[in-house]
């Protein structure tokens, strides 16, 4: 957790992944945003391999062949500001499912996708979309200790070895990607795909020895990726809005 979210974010060495990569996406864009330029924020929680937004209700995924994998109703809050992002990074932290285990007395127990999106519309009315996904995963990857017999711990651990499976599956060149076997992973299809750059965070335990090996095995595959990020013309926005009209029909 410390990871993602940090510390006092007043105090520069103590600030999270999250709150640095907000800082720089506005000092980057400077005066652009408003003027041509929109960030949109979105906060997604899986507990139980089911979705939900956390400032909205619960969600499903879709898939498109135009649209990619995308999140149907969705919450996207327009953010003017860094300070509007992390008032809304903070007040959806604060409606995170958070139980006292023995592994702490605030153990995350589910995984929670931040996204921030970037959509430059140029003056004949094209679109430029990237996507920042930012991912806090529960759990542990040692599986014979106390905390992977509970119910919270077998949630947490299914999560991760989804993943672990298709970083595998890509990191090997298979012909099938376990995309579908679970939420969290059909979601990050299009955040580990070919068409974008991936960062893995192995958080270590000193005192753990198996969980660590297992934990940076998994971040050996994530190196052995070989993406290839491409830009792509985003549909005009009557084009988006036309395609959700026939997304009943998508499973």
């Amino acid at each position: 957790r410390y990871v993602m979210r940090g510390g006092d974010p007043k105090v520069e060495e103590s600030k999270g992944v999250v709150v640095r990569a907000i800082e720089q996406i506005y000092e980057s864009l400077g005066d652009q945003v408003g003027a041509g330029v929109e960030v949109r924020a979105n906060f997604l929680n899986v507990n139980r391999n089911r979705m939900n937004d956390l400032f909205g209700d619960d969600v499903k995924i879709r898939e498109r062949r135009n649209l990619g994998v995308y999140v149907m109703d969705a919450i996207w809050k327009v953010c003017s500001s860094k300070e509007d992002m992390c008032a809304m990074w903070n007040e959806g932290s604060k409606r995170q499912l958070v139980r006292s285990t023995h592994m702490g007395t605030t153990s995350q127990w589910n995984d929670t996708i931040f996204r921030i999106s970037i959509k430059y519309t140029s003056k004949d009315g094209a679109n430029k979309v990237g996507m920042l996904t930012l991912v806090e995963m529960s759990g542990s990857d040692m599986q014979r200790s106390q905390f992977s017999s509970s119910t919270e711990g077998k949630l947490g651990l299914k999560s991760t070895l989804a993943v672990a499976n298709v970083i595998y599956a890509l990191s090997e060149s298979k012909k099938h990607i376990p995309y579908r076997d679970h939420q969290l992973t059909r979601l990050l299809k299009n955040a580990l795909a070919n068409n974008s750059h991936t960062c893995w965070i192995s958080c270590l335990n000193s005192c753990e020895s198996v969980e660590s090996l297992n934990t940076l095995k998994i971040g050996e595959m994530v190196g052995s990726l070989s993406n290839c990020p491409r830009k792509l013309e985003a549909l005009p926005f009557e084009g988006v809005i036309k395609a959700k009209k026939d997304q009943g029909s998508t499973s």
